[in-house]
């Protein structure tokens, strides 16, 4: 809550205009979703003990409850819960087993930040195999990201990279990769990702006097 406090301050002395404002508002939103993600896991956790609890008084459980198994040095193996396992594995077991029921199924996947906990690579391996995933009914995965290394045009195609940029009023307006001349694309096949940072494609933040400020790094007059 206290995150959150403080970027609701920072935005109310703010300039709606400016794109320090679009920061402050960023924030805001990303600590609602840290709230709601630590309010998650803590029902995780509190399932995953009363799970234990009903176990070791000999009850039935009423819930399923996940073994991870590790191998030790010597051969052996350690039972996690999932509680005891990182964000990362969890979130890569969430997503796979999401695609999995969406590839039967049909439907539409939607991540915010897919690559979130993930290693660059084990990310683009997921959305590789979730792509290339014929499925048993059609189905679409839609995530945003701000993970520079996936944009590449072998893991999506340019009509299906789309960017964000906000304008001087803080609206959001998208335009496609496909946008751009074939010609340009071609000459940086395999470095669109290195394109994108030195902003040929747009959608990269501008860093000015008023984030400096709100970073904490010159003084307010």
């Amino acid at each position: 809550m206290a995150a959150e406090q403080a970027a609701a301050r920072t935005i109310a002395a703010l300039d709606p205009t400016t794109p320090a404002w679009a920061v402050a508002n960023d924030a805001l939103q990303s600590a609602a979703r840290d709230r709601a993600q630590a309010t998650h896991w803590e029902s995780v956790r509190r399932t995953t003990l009363r799970t234990a609890h009903e176990e070791a008084a000999g009850s039935p459980p009423t819930t399923r409850r996940l073994r991870f198994l590790h191998t030790t040095v010597k051969g052996g193996q350690v039972a996690f819960t999932i509680a005891d396992e990182s964000e990362g594995t969890i979130r890569l077991l969430q997503i796979a087993d999401e695609v999995a029921s969406d590839t039967r199924s049909g439907g539409v996947l939607v991540y915010d930040e897919v690559e979130r906990s993930l290693h660059p690579l084990l990310a683009r391996f997921l959305l590789s195999a979730a792509i290339s995933s014929p499925g048993d009914e059609p189905w679409q995965i839609l995530f945003a990201t701000h993970a520079a290394e996936l944009l590449d045009a072998d893991l999506v195609p340019p009509a299906g990279t789309w960017f964000v940029e906000k304008d001087h009023t803080g609206a959001s307006r998208l335009h496609s990769l496909a946008d751009f001349k074939p010609e340009q694309l071609a000459r940086l096949r395999g470095r669109l990702a290195t394109g994108y940072l030195n902003g040929r494609f747009g959608g990269i933040p501008i860093i000015d006097d008023d984030i400096t400020k709100l970073a904490g790094n010159e003084a307010d007059p």
